[in-house]
């Protein structure tokens, strides 16, 4: 039972990471961590059931051992269940339901390698929120937060379900569209801004706030090896379309001009 365990759990991550973004992603830390980690699970499984065999006679073992692995294979879905929960909370923004930072350096890095792996760009559009603190000063932060909410719901029903929506830092989101050129990219910007400018936040009073942004938009490998390399590209590209009157996406050296 320990043997059969250890084999299976042992070369589960290797293999995964090996087949799915090659043998750069294997770093012995973490390999060593997760051998670690799924070892001792496999022997308490393994331990677990051998009580199992001592205490039981062999005649009603086969009926019992329905019941018991049943009830262990369902604990350790529930537990696996859990930790997938927490790790996904780990990774949301608490206010607006967007992946946040945690998200973006853990998880968007293989993404953008699986991406060049394949041969396919990757497109990241950084959005920042027009004249946001004149909404704080005018109506609160309460009304902010609520703005922010309602924009994190317009990007998420625009895009794509393996799109990824990140909220990077007080008015500014990043979107992450993996297997999309420059084009494509600059296309779905420019249906963001529009939408954005037909859907304002209607206020408990029957007030408009309006909504405006201007998005920067940078490709990877094109424009950078990595994340951050990309990043700075789209965020030199978003505040270049600022001085430009704001309300516009800026992909490349061209400007594209949106709703204000």
């Amino acid at each position: 039972l320990v043997l059969t365990l250890q084999i299976v759990v042992q070369l589960d991550t290797p293999l995964f990471l090996f087949l799915a973004y090659g043998p750069e992603k294997l770093e012995p830390a973490m390999l060593l961590a997760q051998a670690a980690g799924k070892g001792a699970m496999a022997i308490v499984f393994a331990g677990l059931a051998w009580l199992v065999l001592c205490r039981e006679s062999v005649e009603r073992f086969p009926v019992l051992a329905r019941g018991r692995i049943r009830s262990l294979l369902g604990a350790y879905a529930f537990q696996q269940s859990r930790l997938e929960l927490l790790e996904r909370e780990l990774q949301t923004d608490p206010l607006t339901g967007a992946f946040n930072r945690r998200y973006l350096e853990r998880t968007v890095p293989d993404i953008l390698q699986l991406d060049r792996r394949r041969g396919d760009p990757s497109s990241l559009l950084l959005l920042d929120l027009d004249h946001f603190k004149a909404v704080n000063d005018r109506h609160g932060h309460l009304v902010g937060d609520r703005v922010l909410r309602h924009v994190a719901e317009i990007l998420r029903e625009a895009l794509r379900r393996q799109d990824s929506v990140i909220r990077y830092g007080g008015e500014e989101f990043i979107l992450l569209l993996p297997g999309t050129g420059l084009e494509a990219a600059r296309s779905v910007a420019e249906g963001l801004l529009e939408n954005l400018g037909q859907r304002p936040l209607r206020l408990d009073d029957g007030d408009l706030v309006a909504i405006g942004a201007t998005i920067g938009v940078a490709v990877s490998p094109t424009d950078g090896s990595t994340w951050q390399a990309v990043l700075a590209c789209a965020d030199e590209r978003m505040y270049a379309g600022k001085r430009k009157g704001r309300g516009r996406v800026v992909a490349a050296s061209t400007a594209t001009a949106g709703p204000m």
